[in-house]
């Protein structure tokens, strides 16, 4: 889609807000699934934002078919020699359970619950996931919540 500020004679002379038909076009012509509204919630409150559903199945179809899909498969699978070891590329598990947040918001994108729910079937789930960190957030979230900050400000 390209914006020039010219209208094309006979449609109308302003712009409407139309998110829903925006992403049935999208979906159409990349195949995904329906638009659905995020009101922020789970993920710090803010705007509502709009962005196209991928089933847990599609998403990891996209990962383990991406450029990145064996450094993928190594942290959906909990490959412990990624943080310990001779040759470790990642400080710790934490560094790593990051990471694979990073590349589950890249396949869902940006879908924050969808994260979480495929990060706990993946080999890095653990318990210190659950475990509060503050008086309003777990371990988890706060993973979640700055993977989702680094991906927006890409973006």
């Amino acid at each position: 889609m390209t914006i020039t500020g010219h209208h094309i004679h006979g449609s109308r002379g302003f712009l409407q807000a139309d998110q829903n038909r925006l992403a049935a076009v999208y979906n159409e012509v990349f195949a995904y699934a329906d638009p659905i509204r995020d009101t922020g919630v789970g993920v710090g409150g803010g705007e509502p934002r709009f962005y196209t559903y991928v089933s847990d199945q599609r998403a990891l179809e996209r990962a383990y078919r991406a450029n990145y899909a064996e450094k993928f498969r190594r942290f959906y699978e909990g490959d412990q020699s990624l943080w310990e070891g001779e040759g470790a590329q990642y400080a710790s598990q934490s560094n790593a359970d990051f990471v694979l947040a990073l590349y589950l918001m890249r396949v869902t994108n940006n879908n924050a619950v969808q994260v979480d729910r495929l990060f706990r079937m993946s080999g890095l789930m653990r318990s210190k996931w659950d475990r509060k960190v503050n008086k309003n957030e777990t371990y988890g979230q706060r993973t979640i919540k700055r993977a989702l900050e680094i991906r927006l400000k890409s973006n």
